[in-house]
């Protein structure tokens, strides 16, 4: 897991994190370990990400249908 990634309490994501230069969000999926990248987002989103009640429905609902994203964690 990269420096940039912060456990959270979820029972579908791992780890989060977020590069606020590049505005790229980072989201390691628990149990199939694949990481993704989500592109362009926000740092009121990742703000929001990080205090939502369930971090697995607010990827789900807020990040999945709305950024680009490339299978991998940060470069």
């Amino acid at each position: 897991m990269s420096e940039l990634m912060d456990p959270v309490d979820s029972t579908a994501v791992d780890a989060i994190g977020y590069d606020k230069n590049k505005h790229e969000l980072y989201v390691l999926f628990r149990g199939s370990q694949k990481a993704y990248t989500y592109f362009d987002v926000p740092p009121e989103e990742y703000e929001d990400l990080k205090t939502a009640e369930s971090v697995g429905n607010y990827v789900n609902a807020n990040i999945k249908p709305n950024y680009d994203y490339r299978p991998g964690g940060p470069l």
